[in-house]
């Protein structure tokens, strides 16, 4: 208590709330804190209200989010922000600007409303911020136009003048001063940025500056999304100031600090041209360790520079100490560093700051990394996510070194629990990072998936089955050894056991028929005609693992998951089940799966799964989950005129709640069309479905997998040559070893017949000038070229002459197909007479028979001048 009030007396003689300016003195505040456990984890899987799934995700101390900033106690990070208890800016209602909770009480946190206790004279700040928050709630409340704000804005901060520093570190300034930042002028701005940057060695450490911190660097980038280059904000003052972190050594106790560390990670995405917003819309992204969505895309060239700047400096700091990535403050740091140099194309720091994780060295690329630092990492709840990272950003060689030579080896113990609590997601992010079908194959063959699918089976494995059936459709290949593992495990062997196949899948454990998912439950808000409680059917509780695997096995080949068809016809017969499942976020999800023109199943099953909520669409349109079923049934029931529109008399007939609560249903089905022109929606719904039943083939033939798994690999390439690209870059060959510099006429796709390199260099010093100054050899490059590109432009006319006759002898066929064809192209009138539509068919079928008589014309004379074939017809045999 004594040294509570001495700390008081001494803040206000020196007319600041703030307690400490260093990272010094943080430091030693925070060896008297409490400190909460290492791993803050969910007591199991589950998905959030609005349908997203959380299965298998689990909540670890990763640094994301302090609360030492907040309640005056340093207990460490929170994972990402994700449990509740210490995620945002405190418990409570106190706004996590520092309660009464703790060792660290901040100096006059107890007086309210800028008042202290009675016979003490007020706070030296107080008056100010008092000002400051009346400005602050006009602006809340809002002003007639946005130059109103941000005069009033400007206002109150040059009000603040030289005292800004001292209402940052304040407990109700620095509220304040956040949300003045954001509606002042450029002007305005401009000169507050410039005074916190200069004090940003002291304002971070501080639990209640760095705030302020943040929200200054969030609000320049934002700024720097302006179109208009006037409005844009100054970047001296940013680039200033860290090339002082880096010349003054301050950044390694800049991302060791409880609350520095989340300046820094601010400093790393403000460079990166990130912003989360001036309303914090991209902060949930940035605690989950992604990037915000918002991004400037004309970055400076001298703010790029200070980006690789700091990295070589966070480089440097990597291989100095590795244990850097242990530390709960400094693994987010590296984590967004990591994916801002991906996204920003910097190919060559991201990889040696991946090799430097790993403790691989940085050539040659996909070196093997070091087994000692890869388990210290594994076993380490901020080092497991830094390995994610590496595992999502690195290079395909990268990649694959490491799976091949580390996470192959201990799949089998991290699948199975015997690796730490992190093996498991950890074997999450391997299984989306598998690049092709060899790793896909060995990841199949080291997981048990017996293990991870059985009844005492945690969450988390049951995730690794689904990131590898994901892992399956990406890679389009491994669907029959999978599916039939899988099966197999839940004991889904005979054809006795296909009316448990949709529950077992469910619930992921043998539960019987369908019935079983269903649990009743009295409602208290009906009345049934007798006077009782109207009761509705519900599911029981599902492991959230279960829908998902679900929906991604009616993504598979229809032969390969055919018990998927024979389980269906059971399923259908409880009409109360189809409408819990549709109104279940996690079920509806894959009764859409299932009623796809993709689907696994077969068309006349999704035609009858359609037509088995007949009399069930008024009750799912108005509902926030079952509105999406109701659409989706409305577009599987393309092709049945009479479905349709008894899906519309059952939708009309809720109009007015339709309308008010799903909306968007009412537009996907077309309802107005429907309730104002009955003719001709009518008529309309004849021609879609009399065009469903002619090019049935051609709607329901696409495979859109195939197409989307051709797009990642194309993807994924385009990252691969990328990265080619940065190691062929002179500036960067010059840097590497003699063996790693790839030399041009090496290439694959290069030309053989070089005669220098054929030659095997010629003299020595004349062959290697010549290749460096591209004179002789150059000039036999470029004509080879050209009589390659001659070459490759005379097979595609050939190419092309085939193909024409192809399509003339095929227009010969059936002249009407080719008309309609062709109508259906544009290419042809559709108002023609009939005299002149059979004087085009006489005339093209004229001319097909005359190309087929010159074309055997031709084949009889070129035969007699190509003795290596053997001659068409009788005389040939």
């Amino acid at each position: 208590m004594e040294g509570t009030l001495r700390q008081r007396k001494l803040a206000k003689a020196a007319g600041t709330s703030a307690v400490g300016t260093s990272v010094k003195n943080a430091a030693r505040r925070r060896r008297h804190g409490t400190v909460p456990p290492a791993l803050v984890r969910t007591p199991g899987a589950a998905w959030a209200a609005d349908g997203t799934e959380t299965a298998g995700r689990r909540v670890r101390t990763s640094g994301w989010r302090s609360s030492s900033r907040r309640n005056g106690t340093d207990s460490g990070n929170c994972a990402g922000g994700r449990d509740k208890r210490w995620a945002g800016r405190g418990a409570g209602k106190s706004s996590g600007r520092g309660s009464h909770s703790g060792v660290n009480r901040v100096v006059g946190a107890s007086s309210r409303a800028g008042v202290d206790a009675p016979g003490r004279p007020r706070r030296p700040l107080s008056d100010l911020i008092d000002y400051l928050r009346a400005c602050t709630k006009t602006l809340q409340e809002g002003l007639s136009a946005r130059e109103d704000e941000a005069m009033l804005a400007s206002r109150a901060v040059e009000e603040i003048g030289e005292r800004a520093l001292a209402v940052a570190s304040d407990q109700r300034g620095s509220k304040v001063l956040e949300r003045l930042l954001r509606k002042a002028g450029k002007e305005t701005f401009d000169d507050l940025f410039r005074q916190l940057m200069a004090a940003l060695p002291d304002l971070a450490p501080n639990q209640y500056a760095s705030h302020v911190l943040e929200s200054a660097l969030a609000s320049w980038a934002d700024r720097m999304l302006s179109e208009a280059e006037a409005a844009r904000p100054q970047t001296e003052p940013l680039i200033a100031q860290c090339n002082a972190l880096m010349r003054d050594g301050a950044w390694p106790a800049l991302v060791e600090d409880a609350c520095a560390s989340h300046v820094a990670r601010s400093l790393v995405l403000t460079l990166g041209g990130f912003t989360t917003g001036q309303d914090g819309e991209g902060k949930a992204a940035v605690r989950a360790g992604q990037l915000p969505q918002r991004r400037c895309e004309h970055l400076p060239e001298e703010l790029a520079e200070s980006r690789r700047a700091v990295a070589r400096v966070l480089l440097n700091l990597l291989q100095q100490d590795e244990t850097i990535c242990l530390s709960a403050n400094a693994s987010p740091v590296i984590q967004l560093l990591v994916r801002v140099l991906r996204d920003r194309k910097d190919r060559a720091l991201l990889n040696q700051v991946c090799a430097a994780i790993v403790g691989a060295p940085s050539e040659p690329a996909g070196a093997t990394p070091d087994a000692k630092r890869c388990d210290s990492l594994l076993h380490s709840a901020a080092g497991s996510r830094a390995l994610e990272a590496v595992l999502e950003t690195a290079s395909a060689e990268a990649a694959s070194s490491m799976f091949t030579s580390f996470f192959r080896l201990r799949m089998r113990a991290m699948t199975s629990g015997g690796a730490g609590e992190f093996g498991l997601y950890l074997a999450q992010k391997v299984a989306d990072s598998l690049r092709d079908e060899p790793q896909l194959m060995l990841m199949l063959a080291e997981v048990d998936l017996a293990t991870c699918l059985s009844p005492s089976a945690v969450a988390p494995q049951k995730v690794v089955v689904v990131r590898l059936l994901e892992a399956c459709l990406r890679l389009q290949t491994g669907f029959k050894h999978i599916a039939t593992e899988v099966f197999r495990a839940l004991g889904l062997r005979n054809n006795s056991e296909n009316h448990k196949v949709w529950p077992t899948l469910l619930c992921l454990e043998d539960i019987g028929g369908p019935e079983a998912l269903l649990r009743e439950i009295a409602s208290e808000s009906g009345k049934n005609a007798g006077g009782g409680c109207q009761i509705h059917a519900k599911l029981r509780p599902l492991p959230a693992a279960g829908p998902q695997l679900l929906g991604l096995l009616l993504r598979f080949p229809q032969e390969v998951v055919q018990i998927l068809n024979l389980g269906l016809p059971k399923l259908l017969e409880h009409q109360e089940l189809l409408g819990a499942l549709a109104r279940e976020p996690r079920t509806a999800r894959v009764l859409e799966a299932a009623l796809k023109s993709t689907s696994a199943l077969l068309p006349k099953l999704r035609m009858r799964l359609t037509r088995a909520f007949t009399g069930s669409l008024g009750g799912l349109g108005p509902h926030h989950v079952g509105g999406w079923v109701a659409a989706a049934l409305w577009r599987s029931s393309l092709g049945s005129t009479t479905l349709r529109a008894k899906f519309a008399e059952e939708l009309l007939a809720v109009e007015d709640e339709l309308r008010a609560n799903n909306f968007a249903v009412w537009k996907v089905c077309g309802l107005n069309a429907a309730k104002v022109r009955k003719e001709e929606w009518a008529e309309q719904q004849q021609k879609a479905s009399k065009t469903k039943r002619i090019f049935s083939e051609i709607i329901d033939g696409g495979d859109t997998e195939a197409a989307q798994a051709a797009q990642r690999a194309r993807l994924r390439a385009a990252e691969d040559a990328a990265d080619a690209a940065v190691r062929t870059d002179p500036t960067i060959a010059g840097l590497l070893p003699a063996g790693e510099v790839v030399d041009e006429e090496e290439q694959p796709d290069g030309d053989g017949s070089d005669p220098v390199a054929a030659t095997g260099g010629g003299d020595g010093e004349d062959a290697e000038l010549d290749r460096l100054f591209n004179k002789s050899g150059g000039k036999q490059r470029k004509r080879h070229r050209k009589e390659a590109a001659a070459a490759a432009d005379e097979a595609a006319a050939v190419i092309q002459k085939e193909q024409t006759g192809c399509l003339a002898l095929k227009a010969s066929g059936d002249a009407s197909l080719d008309e309609v064809l062709q109508m259906i192209s544009g290419k042809a009138p559709g108002n023609i007479s009939k005299k002149q539509r059979k004087k085009r068919r006489s005339a093209t079928a004229a001319e097909a028979r005359a190309g087929a008589a010159s074309g055997s014309d031709d084949d009889e004379v070129r035969t007699p001048s190509r003795p290596g074939k053997r001659a068409k017809g009788p005389a040939g045999e």
